[in-house]
């Protein structure tokens, strides 16, 4: 069961880590983007991190009193907030101040940029190590980090590797939003975007606590569907540029 375990967690880890890096590189040749937008997707995604001390003060608040249902739905709230809005306000900062380009194209290379350091720094380095150690030096955990491990199904970290993709996928359309926002001169999308990511971050915590399917539903059920709005946006554009006449 280890070696099984192990190699989910390698393949998961490979996944986190590859596919980022995958798709900056098809990004950039099919639009013939920079990785510019890519590296400041991934840079403005560690600044937001900002709110991490946000949290913890927030969390030790919320929790000095009596510790009930309703503290930890705040604490989910609270963290699902400043996601939204440390995360949306660093991605219009990057997209308008350090881009400063319009083209959807921009704002795809830089969304995969700024989902894919989380999935590579957040997820993908440590789950890889993980699957390494299990599966050249288990001796190496304690009894109960190796229960831990093993005791769980052994397609979870699998199943993480695929969050992690549609969650790249919401990152994207999420930046095309905020980009839209920009090029329509409109607020309204950035608000949205805070607003939709709040939801999504606080939605699918919270369903976690019953299942972490109902989670990935609830993950999936969000990517679906700003993936076909983001996707109609790209479309115009390129029925716009195409009908626009040539000088």
């Amino acid at each position: 069961m280890t070696t099984l375990n192990a190699v989910a967690y390698i393949v998961s880890g490979a996944i986190e880590i590859l596919l980022p890096i995958g798709l900056g590189l098809y990004f950039t040749r099919k639009f013939g983007t920079s990785w510019k937008s890519w590296f400041v997707g991934a840079m403005m995604f560690l600044i937001s991190l900002v709110r991490l001390p946000v949290n913890n003060f927030a969390n030790n608040v919320i929790a000095s009193g009596e510790i009930t249902y309703t503290t930890y739905l705040m604490i989910y709230l609270v963290a699902s907030l400043t996601a939204g809005l440390f995360e949306e306000t660093a991605r219009y900062i990057g997209l308008r101040y350090l881009i400063k380009k319009e083209e959807y194209a921009e704002g795809i290379t830089y969304g995969a940029g700024h989902g894919g350091i989380e999935s590579i720094l957040v997820v993908g380095i440590n789950v890889l190590t993980i699957g390494f150690i299990l599966l050249l030096n288990p001796e190496s955990l304690t009894e109960m980090q190796l229960y831990s491990i093993t005791s769980m199904p052994w397609y979870l970290p699998l199943l993480g590797a695929y969050e992690r993709v549609i969650s790249i996928a919401i990152h994207i359309s999420l930046s095309v939003m905020v980009l839209e926002t920009i090029r329509a001169k409109n607020l309204k999308y950035y608000l949205l975007a805070v607003v939709i990511h709040t939801a999504i971050d606080y939605l699918s915590t919270s369903a976690s606590t019953y299942s972490i399917l109902y989670s990935e539903l609830v993950l999936t059920g969000f990517a679906i569907g700003l993936t076909q709005w983001a996707y109609g946006k790209i479309k115009q554009e390129l029925i716009d540029d195409t009908a626009s006449p040539q000088p």
